[in-house]
């Protein structure tokens, strides 16, 4: 009895044929309980499987994408900071606890605390915090304008209040606070 499809003939080692059906295996491609070559290929033909280029990122590479996605997040860039995620994601070099971490992140991208703050700061409406200096001290700020920017590597809230109470700045700048993102 004859083949009913179209078929081809590959000339290969059996070392190659037995990568090529391990592959099939892992892939879910079989014939019965056989893995499928076959199958295989029709898959990567019709783009249900895609090839790839090995993955041999280098750490470096992999520590300078995430730098990149911490910066993002910290200049308000959501996007951009969650498509970096997702191509890290796809990456076999991770290691477990780092993986853990891009997975947390997309789940939750930003904690909602800083979310509130953004979207204060881009409609232009003020809003309360509580912030807490180095000598753990707690202070409440009524925040009538606000930007979030980098000194130093850290990111800062730099904002105008309604409460002066503790700043030794000259009195027309008493207003004017300096605050670490991660205090907030």
């Amino acid at each position: 009895m004859g083949r009913k499809g179209e078929s081809i003939t590959l000339s290969m080692r059996e070392e190659h044929k037995q990568e090529l059906e391990t592959l099939a295996s892992e892939y879910g491609m079989t014939w019965g309980d056989k893995p499928n070559i076959s199958r295989l290929l029709k898959a990567i033909a019709q783009g249900k499987l895609r090839i790839a280029p090995n993955h041999d990122w280098t750490q470096q590479r992999i520590r300078a994408l995430d730098t990149a996605r911490k910066t993002l997040i910290d200049a308000g860039k959501m996007d951009e900071a969650l498509e970096i995620a997702k191509l890290l994601q796809e990456r076999s070099e991770l290691t477990i606890p780092f993986q853990r971490d891009i997975e947390q992140f997309l789940e939750e991208p930003q904690p909602p605390w800083r979310q509130k703050i953004d979207n204060f700061i881009r409609r232009q409406q003020p809003f309360r915090l509580t912030y807490q200096d180095a000598a753990e001290r707690n202070w409440q700020f009524t925040v009538r304008f606000a930007e979030v920017q980098s000194i130093e590597k850290r990111q800062y809230l730099l904002c105008r209040t309604d409460e002066s109470e503790g700043n030794q700045d000259i009195s027309e700048l008493s207003h004017n606070w300096t605050l670490r993102l991660d205090r907030i």
